[in-house]
């Protein structure tokens, strides 16, 4: 399931950080103009998934601008989606080092420690973004499921709360919540967690695989097995890996 989390990590920040991609701002000269064009083409290459040539068209705008905070940001988050973690980490840390009051920057920071496996600093990095943006459900969703890998299972249900009390239909916080449980081996839990989270998106494979494999922990193979018929449809993979367990 680690891999999972893992990818989506990425796309929580994803959300996080395209909405913080700001337009560029008016005036300010003929580099300033340039590198704000080359900023804006960087926000359109992350909007079409192209995000190795975003790469390029955030540095040029930083070699105009080297203290543009939102051409930072987005350079962090374009190495984020080619998994490119050291990288992306070293772009958040230049945009809050920038603006220390960006909470987008320390989601983004947060997300590519977490790439790099250093989950604890994770932590401090997604409590910073709250304390900036306490109504933030993704912040508090990703640092309940760092919390999660940390074995401290009362912080993430605690995270994954207040993550579900800002947005109540938060797919990918009612599928943490039911990793935590299913961790914890609190079947009835893990099953009503991963229940809504499919309710919510039918199509969601994560959610899908964990409420098989809640079911298959508290021994109702057939519930299980209702689950890989379903998953078997949406990704063969992740199908595989519930199969198995059943051998």
């Amino acid at each position: 399931m680690k891999r999972a989390h893992r990818l989506s990590a990425g796309l929580l920040t994803l959300a996080v950080v395209c909405a913080s991609l700001a337009p560029a701002p008016a005036g300010g000269g003929q580099e300033r103009d340039e590198s704000d064009v080359h900023y804006t083409k960087g926000n359109e290459l992350v909007r079409a998934g192209d995000y190795k040539n975003a790469v390029v068209a955030y540095r040029r705008a930083l070699k105009l601008k080297p203290d543009s905070v939102h051409a930072h940001s987005g350079l962090g988050l374009a190495h984020l989606r080619l998994r490119q973690f050291k990288e992306a980490a070293e772009a958040f840390e230049k945009a809050v080092k920038l603006d220390p009051a960006y909470a987008a920057g320390y989601n983004g920071l947060g997300d590519a420690l977490y790439g790099l496996g250093r989950t604890a600093d994770a932590v401090e990095q997604f409590r910073a973004a709250i304390r900036l943006s306490p109504d933030n459900p993704a912040a508090y969703a990703k640092l309940g499921r760092a919390y999660m890998d940390l074995e401290k299972y009362d912080e993430a249900v605690e995270s994954l709360g207040n993550a579900l009390r800002i947005r109540a239909d938060y797919v990918d916080a009612h599928r943490y919540l039911g990793n935590v449980y299913l961790k914890q081996r609190k079947h009835a839990e893990a099953i009503a967690s991963y229940g809504e989270a499919v309710r919510l998106k039918p199509d969601s494979a994560e959610a899908r695989l964990g409420l098989g494999l809640a079911y298959l922990d508290a021994g109702d193979v057939a519930a299980a097995r209702a689950q890989l018929v379903v998953l078997r449809k949406l990704d063969p993979a992740l199908a595989k890996k519930l199969a198995d367990l059943f051998k």
